[in-house]
């Protein structure tokens, strides 16, 4: 009797171990498929985001080369635009400086113009005063001349030119009405210096001796007062036709 539950007890245990068994296997193989899709799940979305990531890298790569490039570029326009400013504002100092300069020039013309109408000015009075000089330094010679005018018959004639003057004295009007002949033509320098052009008709040589002429030499004032009668003396005596 007792043997016989022994018995039955261990055919239980036996089929209950197996069965156990059989849940163990079967949860196992459960548990191997679940984690194998689990971690196939696992491994595609790792896959998935290093694709997505290295997607990302590549994008940024090119955003980052397209910033490059475009900072690059910006760069270049920038020193481009920084060369032209410093031309331009060269070109702005040139101008100024042209500017400057002109406006210098012009006041310094300005300046010239005014000192030369101040100078003008001076020379016109002391022309005025030299031409008034003059004439009376004529008028002396003429008036010199006066006391023999009836004796001498001249005439006097002043022409006043820019550095120097001619003075033509003719004599014999009566017989020389054109005053083409019998005349000494003398040239005065500054009122002070005389000299003897010409005299027609030409003298001889002794004759010249006798008035002590010099056609190269200077002479006075005084000189010509005393040259005037003595040359009408000489043309009486030796080349008034009779």
């Amino acid at each position: 009797m007792e043997s016989n539950e022994f018995e039955m007890t261990d055919i239980e245990s036996i089929l209950m171990s197996r069965e156990n068994e059989d849940l163990m296997f079967q949860r196992l193989s459960e548990m191997m498929v679940e984690s194998r899709t689990k971690a196939q799940t696992l491994i595609t979305q790792y896959v998935n985001k290093q694709k997505a990531i290295k997607n990302k890298i590549k994008t940024n790569h090119e955003t980052i080369n397209q910033l490059q490039h475009q900072s690059k570029d910006l760069e270049r326009q920038l020193q481009e635009w920084d060369l032209e400013q410093k031309v331009f504002q060269k070109k702005i100092n040139n101008n100024n400086k042209s500017i400057d300069q002109l406006k210098e020039e012009i006041a310094l013309e300005k300046n010239k113009k005014e000192e030369l109408t101040l100078e003008l000015i001076d020379l016109e009075t002391d022309l005025e005063i030299l031409k008034n000089e003059k004439i009376k330094n004529y008028e002396a010679l003429k008036k010199a001349i006066w006391m023999y005018k009836e004796k001498l018959n001249v005439h006097f004639t002043v022409e006043i030119l820019e550095d120097h003057d001619r003075v033509k004295i003719t004599y014999f009007q009566k017989e020389n009405p054109k005053k083409d002949y019998y005349y000494i033509q003398l040239v005065n320098y500054k009122n002070i210096v005389w000299k003897v052009e010409s005299i027609v008709p030409e003298l001889d040589n002794k004759h010249l001796e006798y008035l002590n002429l010099d056609f190269t030499k200077d002479y006075e004032t005084e000189d010509i007062k005393k040259l005037v009668p003595k040359l009408r003396h000489l043309f009486v005596e030796h080349y008034l036709n009779p």
